[in-house]
């Protein structure tokens, strides 16, 4: 088994070009672009605040929300598949709450419960193949 990056249960983002099932767009391919961050955890204000007012040791394991970037990559093969297949994926993160389990290989997975994307961009670049070159 290979790692899994996995949208809101239905976008495999790493498991090796993973056709998609959903009627939609079905056959279309979702990866995951290079250039994509997890983030990490940020530390709250209160605990700066106890630490700076009155040397109160914090305790805990509260931290405030990741900054997640995931650039994806959509490969299908007609013009009106990927269109699906961006506006599905776009449908997805655009909800108010949504999750992302991350599974190493051999691993157990990591499910991070999402919020509502902030706002998303999409570039299209279309090439168009004769004789099994691109133009």
């Amino acid at each position: 088994m290979a790692d899994s990056l996995l949208l809101d249960g239905r976008f495999e983002l790493l498991g090796g070009g993973v056709k998609s099932t959903l009627p939609q767009c079905a056959g279309a391919t979702f990866r995951l672009a290079p250039g994509w961050d997890a983030s990490a955890p940020q530390p709250t204000t209160t605990t700066v605040i106890s630490l700076l007012l009155d040397g109160e040791r914090p305790v805990g394991y509260r931290a405030s929300n990741r900054q997640v970037k995931l650039p994806v990559i959509v490969f299908a093969d007609d013009r009106d598949t990927l269109a699906a297949a961006v506006e599905a994926l776009l449908q997805a993160i655009d909800q108010q709450q949504w999750s992302m389990t991350w599974t190493r290989d051999g691993g157990l997975p990591v499910v991070f419960d999402c919020f509502k994307a902030k706002a998303a961009s999409v570039n299209y670049n279309l090439k168009r193949q004769k004789a099994g070159k691109p133009t």
